[in-house]
């Protein structure tokens, strides 16, 4: 079954790091709550288990860990979000034959670039894909 998603990124206009700044300690019992709930939404024939729940944490902790100044649980939890989403159509095109991984990021690349090409702005993100699927085609 395929689901259609769509995330509203809000700009929470994180901090700059700059000379002296801390790193941001404070609890993440609330992104690791969104996290979870996002989770069993996107992985729904997984146990919710005590290894479901790991897996939740550790891509929150590694969030947390490689942006350390970030400031905004909103952010966290957009972040942790898209690792997740990441993480799942890297275990998808694992699955698959070499070719036919190459065929399905082309047509992904395809779609994205019209996409891009159909509004009004030409975008740095239209030349990178194009670049993407020049090196996908070798």
């Amino acid at each position: 079954m395929l689901t259609a998603w769509k995330l509203d990124v809000p700009n929470f206009g994180p901090l700059g790091t700059s000379e002296g700044q801390q790193p941001c300690e404070w609890d993440t019992s609330k992104v690791i709550a969104n996290h979870l709930a996002f989770r069993t939404r996107i992985y729904l024939d997984e146990a919710q288990d005590d290894i479901f729940f790991e897996k939740c944490v550790g891509e929150v902790d590694a969030i947390s860990t490689f942006f350390p100044f970030i400031r905004s649980e909103g952010l966290y939890t957009c972040f942790a979000a898209w690792l997740s989403f990441a993480c799942a159509m890297d275990d998808i095109l694992e699955t698959l034959k070499p070719k036919m991984r190459e065929d399905i990021l082309l047509e992904c690349v395809a779609i994205i670039q019209e996409m891009c090409t159909n509004s009004s702005k030409r975008s740095r993100l239209t030349e990178a894909l194009s670049c993407l699927r020049r090196t996908l085609k070798g």
